[in-house]
């Protein structure tokens, strides 16, 4: 009977090391995949940082290309009011 109570001591002892040996690649496992989630989340990070710089450049150029647009409707609008006064000038002379 010793030695059956011995023998189910023994047959406890190794399951109980291949569970701590499956728990301790089951941790190393979760390890690495908390580094990658983190890595992970650091580059998200600086891309969502890149992708909002790069929304104010977008607006900025926006702004630009109106004031753009406006100054170039007022350089026309003087081009031809310089025209129309140089025809005005020469046809009637006043």
């Amino acid at each position: 009977m010793a030695s059956q109570v011995t023998g189910n001591l023994l047959s406890i002892n190794r399951q109980l090391a291949e569970q701590v040996d499956r728990s301790k690649q089951t941790l190393d496992v979760l390890v690495n995949s908390s580094d990658k989630v983190s890595d992970t989340h650091e580059e998200l990070k600086s891309v969502g940082g890149a992708i909002g710089q790069s929304g104010r450049l977008l607006s900025k150029y926006g702004r630009r290309e109106l004031t753009d647009n406006v100054l170039f409707l007022l350089a026309f609008a003087f081009f031809f009011a310089c025209v129309l006064y140089v025809v005005k000038k020469r046809l009637w002379g006043w």
